[in-house]
């Protein structure tokens, strides 16, 4: 198999990139209004934005880890080690499965 070109891997490092903000962006609204909610009760309108928000952070990470994936996939192709383990990453489907809750000791 060929390397990719420089201009694949910049294409879909930028793609991975724009995911990762979006997600990021989402998830920092969604905390927002989290600390919001806990000095005034969220409205019937606000919690249907709330669960709006949520589900748009949801499908923007697994925008970005479907983002990740291919980029790690297409990095594989062309790196020279041995260890290609290093480059495996999870799709959404997997990790939203194999993802445990952390716990705070």
């Amino acid at each position: 198999m060929t390397p990719p070109a420089h201009s694949d891997l910049k294409s879909f490092q930028r793609k991975c990139w724009l995911a990762l903000n979006l997600y990021t962006d989402l998830a920092e609204a969604t905390c927002a209004m989290l600390i919001n909610s806990k000095s005034t009760p969220l409205s019937p309108s606000d919690r249907a934005k709330f669960i709006k928000l949520r589900n748009d952070e949801s499908r923007a990470m697994a925008a970005y880890l479907q983002a990740r994936l291919r980029l790690m996939t297409l990095l594989s192709v062309s790196a020279c080690s041995a260890d290609r383990g290093v480059w495996l990453a999870l799709n959404a489907e997997n990790y939203e499965a194999n993802a445990t809750p952390h716990s705070h000791v």
